[in-house]
C-alpha cells in the first residue's frame, strides 16, 4: 500500500509540476499542500503502529495552524512595502531587481539565523546522522529556526533569476541551500528537505520552459547531489 501511495503520489506531483507556471511553482500554498498531503499519506498507508496517535487537540491545532497559513498568505498579497524612493510594491508584483534589497535583507537575516540554529544543534546535542538528535535547544535556537525560513525566498528568486539571465546561479543561493539543509541533516528531519528539494525542481522546471538556459548540466547536478 506504501509503495501504491509513493509511485501515485510521485506520478501525481510531476504531472502538477510540468503544467505548472512560474506563479504557482512560488505559491506557498503549492508546497503546504505538497507537503502535508505527503505526511498524510506517509501516515495512512506505512503499516507503522505509532505510539503517539492522532488526538482531537493535534488535529484542531493542525487546523488552526492551516488557517492561520492561509490568513497570512491572504493579507500577504494586500500588504504594500516601499523600497527606497520609489513607489509602494506589492512583493508578488515586483521583479527581481525590484524585490532585491528587500531579498538581500532575507538572505542575511536567514543566512544568520541558520547559523545560530545550526551552531545551537551541534553545541547542545549528541549527532547521530539519520535518526531524531535534537534533545535540547536555546531560545537562540528557537529563533535562528524561525528567521531560517526566510532563506526559501531567497533560493526560489536565485534559482530563476539565473535562469532567465542565462547566469551561472549565484554564491548566495548555495548558502541558503546549505544553512537550510544542513539543520534537517543534523537534526534527522525530512520534510524540510522534501520540501527544498521539490521547491528548487519545480522553479527549474517552469523556468526551463520559458528560457534557453546554457548551464543546464550544473542544474542537474545540482538537483542529483
Amino acid at each position: 500500500m506504501f509503495l501504491l501511495f509513493w509511485v501515485m503520489y510521485i506520478a501525481i506531483v510531476i504531472i502538477v509540476i510540468k503544467k505548472m507556471s512560474y506563479e504557482n511553482s512560488i505559491n506557498p500554498m503549492f508546497y503546504l499542500c505538497l507537503t502535508w498531503s505527503f505526511m498524510l499519506g506517509t501516515y495512512l498507508t506505512s503499516g507503522i503502529d505509532f505510539f503517539y496517535k492522532p488526538t482531537l487537540s493535534s488535529v484542531l491545532y493542525l487546523c488552526f495552524s492551516f488557517l492561520t497559513m492561509v490568513f497570512g498568505y491572504v493579507m500577504g498579497k494586500r500588504v504594500f512595502f516601499s523600497i527606497g524612493k520609489k513607489r509602494k510594491y506589492r512583493f508578488a508584483e515586483c521583479t527581481y531587481d525590484e524585490a532585491s534589497p528587500a531579498l538581500e535583507m532575507y538572505f542575511w537575516v536567514g543566512a544568520v539565523g541558520g547559523v545560530l540554529r545550526n551552531l545551537d544543534i551541534v553545541f547542545q546535542n549528541d549527532i547521530v546522522f539519520g535518526t531524531r538528535s535534537v534533545k535540547n535547544s536555546s531560545f537562540f535556537s528557537t529563533i535562528g529556526g524561525i528567521l531560517m525560513g526566510m532563506l526559501l525566498p531567497v533560493v526560489a528568486y536565485e534559482i530563476y533569476r539565473s535562469v532567465e539571465r542565462n547566469v551561472r546561479i549565484s554564491i548566495k543561493f548555495y548558502i541558503a541551500v546549505v544553512l537550510f539543509s544542513l539543520n534537517y541533516i543534523l537534526s534527522g528531519g525530512r520534510i524540510g528537505l522534501f520540501l527544498l528539494t521539490f521547491e528548487i525542481i519545480s522553479i527549474v522546471l517552469c523556468a526551463l520552459k520559458k528560457f534557453d538556459y546554457k548551464y543546464k548540466k550544473q542544474v542537474v547536478l545540482m538537483i542529483i547531489i
